[in-house]
């Protein structure tokens, strides 16, 4: 049921590749890297050639999972990896200070450090268009380490593996025959992007990361996208420990799930700030789940949309109201003399 709907409807948010401008951009700031941060890196002492960075892409457009947002915006994550010594560099602070010095051009492009990359934000016409975050990891006898930490407060070099993330994601994707896979991820993060909005806290809003690793694990191929989009949600909200009082009422919730590689941390740690948002997503999901439930106990297709668009938003097409048409048969009289 709603295959089609489904079908035409991924290919509505999904977005297929970089455009050439956001090439150009992301390029231009690979060059622009390369040729200023070592000079400022040798003004420090530290030893560094161009010939030694290279850049690898992260999230959801190495993932080829990218959805269209609601403003226009769009998020790239462009990670660089150095060699370094971090013991001796032991502040990573100073190093995305560097980083931040080699990409900003004062009075037109300003980034800003923040405490798991440095971001560039570009604006088109006076709205928002790209945000680009700028992880920066030194590589240290076969290992990564990311620099955490603002310009001030609490700092670290954490061991990573960002290579590692996307190979075991993107063998994943790989078993899902027709792309099916990469469809509930999208699916997923525009039910995010319908049913939480820009009031919403990033803290409160469940992370894409977090979405995208739940979905990959808990996938199950069904031959209709609605039933599989269904059965992924359930398997979401079963992985939600739930505490309910003797009136049912839910008391607290709470949902974990690591990192498959290096650092191995949780990915909905953020959550822990408050159980109102961990419920609140656990009563979101269910919502979600109950209104695919629905859609696939409809005897049409018109109805199911109805419930589905509760799920994905109203860009999710409705399909023509069938009518049923009844034909009368008259019996005609037969004269025999």
């Amino acid at each position: 049921m709603l295959q089609k709907e489904f079908e035409n409807f991924n290919k509505n948010i999904q977005i297929e590749s970089e455009s050439d401008a956001l090439r150009t951009k992301r390029d231009t700031l690979k060059s622009e890297f390369k040729k200023k941060f070592p000079e400022l890196c040798q003004n420090k002492n530290i030893n560094l050639k161009s010939s030694d960075i290279d850049f690898i892409m992260q999230g959801s457009f190495k993932l080829g999972t990218t959805i269209t947002s609601t403003n226009g915006d769009i998020d790239l994550d462009q990670a660089v990896i150095f060699p370094l010594d971090i013991y001796e560099n032991n502040d990573p602070r100073k190093i995305k200070k560097l980083g931040k010095d080699a990409l900003e051009i004062v009075g037109k492009r300003e980034p800003k450090i923040k405490e798991p990359c440095i971001t560039i934000d570009y604006v088109r016409q006076g709205e928002d268009w790209l945000h680009l975050d700028f992880p920066m990891y030194a590589k240290y006898k076969d290992s990564y380490y990311l620099a955490r930490g603002k310009e001030q407060g609490d700092y670290k070099w954490e061991l990573s593996d960002p290579r590692g993330l996307n190979d075991y994601i993107l063998n994943k994707l790989c078993l899902s025959e027709n792309g099916q896979l990469r469809r509930m991820i999208r699916f997923l993060k525009k039910w995010k992007q319908n049913i939480y909005t820009d009031n919403d806290t990033t803290e409160k809003r469940p992370p894409s990361i977090g979405l995208t690793l739940l979905a990959i694990d808990l996938y199950q191929k069904n031959d209709s996208d609605l039933v599989a989009f269904k059965n992924i949600c359930t398997s979401i909200l079963n992985e939600i420990l739930v505490e309910k009082d003797i009136y049912d009422n839910i008391i607290s919730a709470a949902i974990e799930k690591e990192l498959p590689v290096q650092p191995y941390t949780d990915v909905f740690k953020k959550f822990e700030n408050s159980d109102n948002h961990s419920v609140t997503f656990y009563k979101r999901i269910q919502k979600a789940v109950v209104n695919l439930t629905n859609a696939i106990d409809c005897d049409n297709e018109y109805d199911a949309a109805q419930y589905v668009t509760k799920v994905l938003g109203s860009e999710f097409e409705i399909p023509e109201k069938e009518f049923k048409s009844y034909n009368t048969k008259v019996k005609k009289e037969h004269s025999f003399g």
